[in-house]
């Protein structure tokens, strides 16, 4: 073999151990951390070197960036701004370091070698991926529905004229496409800005059927047909039409047609003989005794329910003898308990004193309505006068 030859091998040799060498040490010194220079696609973000921990670091501050940066969102060529934050946008930061620490370290030693050799002086790119927050982009979609798009549903339903029901059927509108809404906002949300999501829409379609209205019109003729007694014990209530009529509901749920009255009306309605149906609870008070203070015990009481009666009032209104029962709630519990006052341990007066002002002068009149006003009044630990 002639000295030229010899040289060059010995060159080559070289060259392939140095090499071999130089593959190695990256590979020790790099061990735990991202290999090569690999950055997140669309955005200047690298993660060339850093550790998972440091990827995450990075990661966050990308995230926390796209999801205050606004996107624009075309719906029916009508552009609406939005910040990704509102519909709960976040990058999946695991999955894109687990991609970004597999680079170069799939396969044998030999793939792993050629992946280092090609990207030398290249650069790997990882795609961004993330999710959104199926409520958040839900409500925003219902508000554009009603806002931007404007045409929305007749669910369908009972209303009353008068005292009299009459038939809602349900009639069609448009409403944004649920079906590739979320990837579309999340490929805006996910892209270098400006970002534009284009958002279709559909055809929206009541659940309920005229069949259902019309069912749901002689339920509530039913109910409206004539008063309602609750009674309880000796205690009879009646509700007139007119007081059903003034509470009635309707409304669609999950595609079925719910009827009902309305709890806060029922209250109302209730108000007129809450005197003689009910004994409220009693609040337990201090009084002073000289130099003592003692507790004066407070008690329970029997309320009506306004939730129950009115749930009560839709069975009876459903009946064919349209009575039924009115329901209490017994013993109902004072807004200060015995127990209550027992804990905080006011057993003496501390202090007392006494204001005097003349009589019969317009500018006094407040002295003794705030006297009125906060008497009895009980400051509890760390509470505010």
């Amino acid at each position: 073999m002639s000295p030229r030859v010899r040289t060059v091998l010995l060159a080559v040799s070289g060259l392939i151990i140095l090499i071999l060498g130089l593959f190695g040490v990256q590979r020790w010194l790099g061990s735990g951390e991202i290999l090569g220079n690999v950055t997140v696609a669309g955005h200047d973000v690298s993660l060339r070197g850093l550790s998972p921990e440091e990827a995450d670091e990075a990661l966050s501050l990308l995230e926390l960036e796209l999801s205050v940066d606004p996107v624009t969102v075309q719906i029916d060529g009508q552009p609406v701004t939005v910040l990704p934050e509102q519909f709960g946008f976040a990058l999946d930061r695991d999955a894109m370091i687990d991609e970004a620490m597999r680079l170069g370290r799939e396969g044998g030693i030999s793939e792993q070698f050629r992946w280092w050799l090609r990207h030398l002086l290249s650069t790997s790119s990882i795609h961004p991926g993330g999710s959104l927050d199926a409520e958040a982009i839900e409500a925003l979609l219902s508000t554009w529905d009603l806002d931007v798009v404007g045409q929305p549903p007749v669910p369908g339903g009972v209303a009353l004229e008068g005292d009299r029901p009459v038939p809602v059927y349900p009639e069609t509108g448009l409403e944004i496409d649920r079906g590739t809404a979320g990837d579309r906002l999340l490929q805006a949300s996910l892209a270098p800005r400006p970002a534009t999501a284009v958002l279709d829409t559909t055809v929206a379609n009541s659940r309920v059927t005229r069949a259902d209205v019309d069912t749901s019109v002689s339920r509530a003729e039913l109910w409206l047909s004539s008063p309602v007694q609750l009674a309880a014990g000796d205690v009879t209530m009646e509700f007139s039409v007119s007081d059903m009529a003034r509470a009635f509901t309707s409304t669609v749920v999950d595609g079925v047609v719910v009827l009902g009255f309305d709890p806060q009306v029922i209250a109302e309605v209730l108000e007129r003989n809450r005197g003689d149906l009910e004994s409220p609870p009693v609040d337990a008070r201090l009084e002073v005794d000289g130099y003592d203070v003692v507790i004066v015990p407070g008690s329970n009481g029997t309320l009506i329910d306004p939730e129950a009666t009115a749930e009560a009032l839709a069975m009876a209104a459903s009946s064919v003898r349209r009575q039924g029962t009115l329901p209490f709630v017994e013993g109902a519990e004072p807004n200060i308990r015995t127990a209550d006052l027992e804990q905080l341990g006011i057993r003496h007066l501390v202090s007392e004193f006494t204001t005097y002002h003349p009589c019969c002068q317009n500018r006094v009149t407040n002295i003794p309505l705030m006297a009125d006003i906060i008497d009895g009044a009980i400051v509890m630990p760390g509470g505010t006068f």
